[in-house]
C-alpha cells in the first residue's frame, strides 16, 4: 500500500494560502497572496518536477485546488509540472463537482471524501501527493485513526 505525502508551502506561523498569485487565494480577507514566489527558484522548481514525473504516484486535490490548477498548468509550457500534472492521474474530492471533470486523467471521489481515500488506497497500490487543498487535508488528519490500520500515514 502506498503513502500519502503532503507538500505544500507554510510558514512557520501556520499560513497555507494562496503562496503562488496575489489573488490566487483572498478567502479571509488574506492580501498575502504571492507571499512564496521570492522563496522560489530554478533548484526548487527542478526538484519538485522531478520528484512529481518519478514515481507511479497520483494527485489527491481538493475542489479548490483542482479548480484553480486546472485553470492555470495545462495552459503553461516551458517549466517542469505541466507535462507530469495533464498526465498523473488526479483524484479530486468534492460535493459541488459533477463528472465528468474538465482536466484529462481526473476522477470525481465520491462520497465522504475520507471513506473514498481508504477505498482508493485499498484498491492501488501507488503513492498519492497531496498539493495545496488545506481543507481537505484538514479533514484527513482529523479522522486520521480511520487511517491507522491502513498504512496511509
Amino acid at each position: 500500500m502506498g503513502r500519502i505525502t503532503v507538500v505544500n508551502n507554510v510558514t512557520l506561523d501556520g499560513v497555507m494560502q494562496a503562496p503562488a498569485r496575489p489573488d490566487e487565494d483572498a478567502r479571509g480577507g488574506f492580501t498575502h497572496g504571492g507571499w512564496a514566489v521570492p522563496y522560489q527558484d530554478s533548484v526548487i522548481a527542478k526538484k519538485m518536477g522531478e520528484m512529481m514525473a518519478s514515481g507511479n504516484g497520483s494527485l489527491l486535490l481538493g475542489r479548490r485546488t483542482y479548480e484553480d490548477f486546472f485553470s492555470v498548468w495545462p495552459k503553461r509550457a516551458n517549466n517542469p509540472y505541466t507535462e507530469v500534472l495533464n498526465k498523473v492521474p488526479k483524484y479530486v474530492a468534492s460535493t459541488t463537482l459533477k463528472e465528468p471533470l474538465p482536466w484529462q486523467n481526473s476522477v470525481l471521489l465520491e462520497g465522504d471524501a475520507v471513506d473514498a481515500v481508504t477505498a482508493l488506497k485499498r484498491q492501488n497500490d501507488v503513492s498519492i501527493g497531496i498539493l495545496g487543498s488545506g481543507e481537505l487535508i484538514r479533514s484527513l488528519i482529523q479522522r486520521r485513526r480511520h487511517f491507522q490500520n491502513t498504512s496511509v500515514f
